[in-house]
């Protein structure tokens, strides 16, 4: 499990990555990535 965090938390340039844990086990992890433009 923490080797899929590291490897998610690696792979994002911007973003977030949540952890949601139930009964103090972690059930699901989300990864939110942005993508930027650069519009100059």
């Amino acid at each position: 499990m923490i080797n899929q965090i590291a490897t998610i938390v690696q792979g994002i340039r911007f973003g977030s990555v949540e952890i949601i844990i139930h009964d103090g086990k972690v059930v699901q992890i989300e990864r939110k990535e942005k993508i930027r433009f650069d519009t100059k």
